[in-house]
């Protein structure tokens, strides 16, 4: 049981839901500053109240960050966990099963597209705010990279650099003193197991169908889950697939086309952003005590 946060570091991966924010002006107000700077500039007097104005809205500039009360919410759930003992077991999901699996053949992806070799970084990192386990760590090029591998051609298709994706590499570039972070993002074939599940529930969802409604579904599944089947075939010899060898080049998805990568920088002052919203993180943690 805790009994202080003085010392508590937030996990890399989940830096972005505490990330705190300076108050910033609206658009109105934004357009309502560069007003009367521009009066100020052009050499006339502003009136009492817009003199005032002026001063509210170089005060909200001037603000400290703030938690949001989103991050008050994830931080509730530190506290139950680290103050009480309790939080929500995560048991996974199938999404997170095959980031899990599937990993490497991320990284070989990388590898054919950039021609660098990669293998996982195994060592857990922390410092006096953060702490956490980056996937690759290139220091010749002062890179980290996280590898994401997406569960079917949509969730491929919609990848982006998310906040959290964000924070989170920025979270890796201070634990090992790197300038750059790569998202990436890759479709590769589900493992054997997922495959097998997923057959297995649409077949009941679907009704129990038979004869050629079956064999549609059970290739439409596979379609679905594997993007290269002639590699699927060499690591599952034994595995009867629905899908006619004559079809395996037509459904598979070239290897230059199933990798996405979103590169971003770690400036100086995002070190100072970090180590600002774990401060504030623990002042909140402690005023629940």
């Amino acid at each position: 049981m805790q009994n202080n946060f003085d010392t508590w570091c937030c996990r890399a991966s989940s830096l972005g839901n505490i990330i705190a924010e300076k108050p910033a002006l609206t658009q109105a107000q934004q357009r309502e500053l560069k007003k009367l700077n521009d009066k100020i500039n052009s050499g006339k007097p502003l009136t009492e109240l817009q003199i005032k104005k002026l001063g509210d809205l170089r005060s909200i500039e001037k603000q400290p960050r703030q938690l949001s009360k989103g991050a008050k919410t994830y931080l509730d759930t530190v506290f139950n966990d680290l103050r009480f003992g309790r939080k929500r077991i995560d048991t996974g999901n199938k999404y997170t099963r095959k980031g899990n699996y599937t990993e490497q053949d991320v990284f070989d992806l990388y590898t054919l597209k950039t021609g660098r070799f990669v293998t996982s970084y195994k060592t857990h990192l922390n410092n006096d705010y953060i702490q956490g386990t980056p996937d690759v760590v290139l220091h010749s090029i002062s890179t980290v990279i996280d590898a994401k591998s997406k569960w079917d051609l949509e969730s491929f298709q919609k990848s982006e650099l998310t906040k959290l994706y964000k924070w989170q590499g920025k979270g890796y570039n201070f634990l090992t003193e790197t300038s750059n972070f790569t998202l990436a993002c890759g479709l590769v074939n589900a493992p054997l197991q997922e495959l097998e599940k997923e057959k297995e529930k649409v077949y009941y969802w679907a009704g129990q169908p038979e004869g050629e409604e079956l064999l549609d579904l059970m290739q439409q599944v596979e379609r679905n889950m594997i993007f290269d089947f002639f590699k699927f075939q060499d690591e599952n010899p034994d595995y009867n697939l629905a899908t006619f060898d004559s079809d395996f080049e037509k459904y598979t998805i070239d290897e230059t086309d199933r990798l996405m990568l979103f590169d971003d920088e770690y400036p100086d002052e995002d070190e100072e952003t970090i180590i600002d919203s774990v401060k504030l993180s623990r002042e909140y943690l402690n005023l629940k005590l």
